[in-house]
């Protein structure tokens, strides 16, 4: 779902932010319509700490979390819980 409160939001206007009016319509639609909101959060996968190897970039999760937290996006179909849990990996 577009983000009507930002017309030059990010992720070509898709992604809601983590505070004000976008923060309150994120946490009213996974209250009316749960299943809807997904976190983009940053992750990195240096392990062992040698930052050669070190890969960068965000993943998906259903639902609102709050940890290393970049945005927000809203679907309109509500996702339904499977034994696949659902991916999508992004490398910058």
């Amino acid at each position: 779902m577009k983000n009507n409160l930002d017309c030059n939001a990010a992720v070509d206007g898709y992604m809601f932010e983590t505070y004000g009016k976008e923060w309150e319509a994120v946490r009213l639609r996974e209250q009316q319509e749960p299943g809807t909101v997904w976190t983009m959060v940053s992750v990195d996968d240096d392990h062992d700490g040698d930052d050669a190897e070190c890969r960068v970039g965000w993943i998906l999760m259903d639902g609102i979390h709050y940890v290393n937290r970049l945005g927000y996006l809203i679907t309109e179909t509500p996702f339904v819980s499977t034994d696949v849990e659902p991916f999508l990996s992004v490398e910058y």
